[in-house]
């Protein structure tokens, strides 16, 4: 009996010691951290502020976010003024190493540094236009002292429940992140994601999950009512959508507003083409007309590809052409930018 019972000992240590050793060699390669819901604030959620992520899964990176909550060196803005970058996962950037972003070289060739930022970061995984276009109010009114803003997106998001009630703001909230007081349940969920990797990537379905598809990338659920693929509303419906939206961010901001479209690409025998999206198409024709500029990615993509044949989404380790941005797809957006930005 004793014999059996010190079996069972030496088994149940070294289910223990296994577990601790292959979270620890988990650390470099997969470090998930929580994500808190933010009513009034610049964006949706908020990452959980002063983490480092560790991204593995889709090309390789490591980020850390700032006090704010997003993927930043620091919270120290340029007192000469700067740009305040919104978009989702792309513009979050967590594939690629924290300098190798079009937000962090775009940074640089601007003049900024760690200590005097004149590129703010505040994508958001799951972030789309319309989400961003309600969080307006709340960015401009807390990064008063913003130059200009950039919006990346890759999804519309636009809800039928948008199209029937029209575009409402989300408002804004002064102490919308300054006041947030997690449940304990909260910050045993996040401790967990924090020091225990293995079972953070386990929680999270990982393995039956992982889907490179442009939509699955961005942190947009299937579940999630939004119309881009969908024709059940005309380009009319999606046209006053739009014109409410934008008449209502020029309203909100009289400086630079620019648009930067990141679309889907495909591969056929004559090459490498953007996926057509009418409504998206429509909505960067008429944002001109509010004085609004665009950045819309497609033709720069497709010169890269013609020229080097260079891959501006996906990674070595899912597949070239899908997925988020790679470093080349964030060189390339950086330096066009750049070029508008000095216009």
């Amino acid at each position: 009996m004793k014999e059996k019972t010190g079996i069972i000992v030496q088994w149940i240590v070294a289910i223990v010691v296994s577990f601790f050793f292959i979270n620890i060699v988990a650390f470099p390669l997969y470090h998930s951290i929580g994500w808190i819901n933010v009513a009034g604030a610049p964006t949706t959620s908020i990452s959980e502020p002063n983490q480092i992520i560790v991204c593995s899964g889709e090309g390789y990176g490591i980020n850390r976010m700032d006090a704010n909550g997003y993927a930043n060196p620091s919270t120290q803005l340029s007192k000469d003024g700067y740009v305040l970058a919104m978009g989702s996962s792309i513009t979050k950037a967590s594939q690629v190493m924290g300098g190798k972003n079009y937000v962090s070289i775009l940074n640089r060739v601007l003049g900024g540094n760690e200590n005097s930022l004149k590129v703010y970061n505040i994508g958001q995984d799951g972030a789309t236009f319309s989400s961003m276009s309600k969080c307006f109010e709340a960015a401009v009114n807390e990064y008063v002292d913003a130059e200009a803003i950039t919006m990346e997106f890759c999804i519309l998001g636009v809800t039928e429940q948008d199209l029937e009630n029209g575009f409402l703001s989300n408002g804004w909230n002064p102490k919308a992140i300054e006041h947030i007081n997690l449940e304990k349940r909260q910050q045993l969920k996040f401790a967990i994601k924090r020091y225990f990797p293995l079972v953070s990537f386990v929680m999270e379905s990982r393995l039956p999950k992982i889907d490179f598809t442009l939509d699955g990338a961005f942190g947009i659920n299937n579940s999630y009512n939004v119309l881009d693929e969908q024709d059940n509303s005309t380009l009319a419906d999606y046209e006053t959508y739009f014109r409410n939206t934008l008449s209502f961010m020029r309203e909100q901001y009289s400086q630079r507003i620019i648009l930067v479209y990141i679309p889907a690409v495909e591969l056929d025998n004559e090459g490498m083409y953007a996926v057509p999206k009418p409504e998206i198409e429509l909505l960067l024709k008429i944002a001109p007309e509010y004085n609004i500029e665009v950045l819309d990615a497609s033709e720069i993509f497709l010169e890269a590809y013609q020229k080097d044949y260079t891959f501006p989404l996906g990674y070595w380790n899912t597949h070239y052409g899908a997925g988020h941005m790679n470093k080349s797809g964030h060189q390339l957006i950086a330096e066009k930018l750049y070029e508008m930005l000095g216009e």
